[in-house]
């Protein structure tokens, strides 16, 4: 019996050999190309080869990754050190992170960088009484928070509630205090600002089944009958 060579009829295309198998002929394809003649290229991007979402630009015979900020190597498979060259000043600690990194500060500074002294917590504190010390991380500048009842940039100026207009009601008479105020009420009117009328009847002053009924400053009773 006689074997034809079934690869005289088969041309395997771009450097590829003809092979028998089974008696039917197969390409052995070179790098890159693909099909049963070699005819259609490889997409050497096909998977995708780069890690960490790189992107991969196939040329003929290789491929190349470009890779996202923060990653280096050829697949794009180390992860950069941001903190390598140390951006963290006054003893902060540099901590990596994915094309970034982060600077955590000693209790004396402050900033992007820990480039900031943090004059909150030493004798240039300029904040008065009960006020709160801050201190920005955007540019170093101190802010002073100031308690209710004071104003200016230390919080060292008293405000004057009493210069509001009439803060007190029915007639009470404001008295400026040290962070706050007084209003001296009439007789009839109590509370912060005057603005409660009291309550006479309260103490329930009728006797014998009496009932008391409010008035200005004032109260009557009415009587039971007999």
């Amino acid at each position: 019996e006689v074997y034809q060579n079934v690869c005289e009829s088969h041309v395997c295309h771009n450097g590829g050999i003809c092979i028998s198998q089974s008696h039917k002929p197969t390409c052995r394809c070179t790098s890159g190309w693909n099909g049963t003649q070699c005819t259609e290229k490889k997409d050497r991007c096909d998977p995708n080869p780069c890690k960490n979402k790189g992107t991969c630009i196939a040329s003929d015979d290789d491929y190349l990754c470009l890779c996202m900020l923060g990653y280096t190597g050829s697949l794009c498979e180390t992860d950069l050190d941001d903190c390598a060259y140390e951006p963290c000043l006054n003893n902060g600690t540099c901590i990596d992170k994915i094309a970034s990194y982060v600077c955590k500060c000693p209790p004396t500074h402050k900033g992007h960088l820990c480039q900031y002294r943090d004059d909150c917590l030493t004798a240039r504190n300029p904040c008065q009484g009960a006020s709160t010390c801050m201190t920005s991380a955007i540019d170093g500048t101190l802010v002073c928070r100031c308690p209710k009842g004071y104003d200016g940039v230390n919080c060292d100026k008293d405000v004057d509630e009493c210069s509001y207009g009439n803060i007190c009601e029915n007639g009470g008479t404001c008295r400026n205090l040290p962070g706050s105020f007084q209003c001296q009420c009439p007789p009839q009117y109590y509370g912060k600002t005057c603005h409660n009328l009291k309550p006479y009847c309260i103490s329930n002053p009728c006797q014998n089944g009496g009932t008391c009924e409010n008035l200005l400053g004032d109260y009557v009773c009415h009587c039971a009958d007999g």
